[in-house]
């Protein structure tokens, strides 16, 4: 790719697929009560605080975890990258990391694998981006998640960096 040249391994831009727009459109629009920054901003002010970074990789939460941590002022000066993956199998291209388990025998092996994947994914990710902390969350929610065994919701989170620490969340429900 050669912006200058406008082109991409030799083939001319199609500029019918590019439309200009010289209007403001990136004026702030009004928003409904943020509930996102009140979450993040004591994590943010510590991340400032201190000169250390995060990056986010997210499954079931939606990229809600990255979004709160992007709410809050000044945070490129803490936020490196993220990324969200439905798929185990789509993460692989996403992510460029391979991590994939064997398939758990039962719904105990199932939450331990989610625990596993997320604490390797996290201590990987950490290492290979160079930021300070890293979250990895994945889990299984939804009327379209069966598993034998596993009746609600859950989600697995484990946090890399220089203390590390995963928990696993379950609800009351699979909605």
């Amino acid at each position: 790719w050669n912006p200058m040249a406008g082109s991409i391994i030799g083939q001319p831009v199609e500029n019918a697929l590019w439309r200009t727009v010289d209007e403001n459109v990136f004026r702030p629009a009004p928003a409904p009560e943020d509930r996102l920054a009140p979450i993040a901003e004591p994590a943010a002010a510590l991340l400032k605080s201190r000169g250390e970074t995060v990056a986010c990789f997210e499954a079931t939460s939606g990229g809600l975890v990255q979004a709160a941590l992007q709410s809050v002022g000044g945070a490129s000066s803490y936020i490196t990258c993220g990324a969200v993956c439905y798929s185990s199998r789509k993460a692989v291209a996403v992510l460029g990391s391979d991590l994939s388990l064997p398939r758990p025998a039962d719904a105990q092996a199932y939450l331990v694998s989610k625990q596993t994947w997320t604490q390797g994914l996290a201590r990987a990710k950490r290492v290979e981006v160079g930021c300070t902390w890293c979250l990895s969350e994945s889990g299984a929610c939804g009327p379209t998640f069966n598993y034998d065994g596993i009746t609600a919701g859950f989600t697995a989170i484990f946090v890399s960096g220089p203390v590390e620490k995963g928990i696993l969340l379950r609800a009351a429900s699979s909605d």
